[in-house]
């Protein structure tokens, strides 16, 4: 199978409902470590909200989050 080939092949939608749960379970686990770490930190640490905040920003902005990894 050719490079051309690859690319234009459809995925079934069994296919696509599996990629679907699966990034939603990741997308949900993220948010809810990074809602705890953001809790602990603000609430046990003492760290103000908006420094937690800005603290965590590039990693969400530049694409860093546990779900990249966990599907390289």
């Amino acid at each position: 199978m050719t490079r051309e080939e690859f690319k234009q092949q459809k995925i079934g939608g069994g296919e696509m409902v599996a990629y679907s749960v699966s990034n939603f379970g990741g997308n949900l686990v993220y948010a809810t470590i990074s809602s705890f770490a953001t809790l602990f930190y603000t609430d046990s640490v003492g760290i103000a909200a908006a420094t937690v905040g800005t603290s965590t920003q590039p990693t969400r902005s530049w694409g860093l989050s546990p779900s990249y990894w966990l599907t390289c």
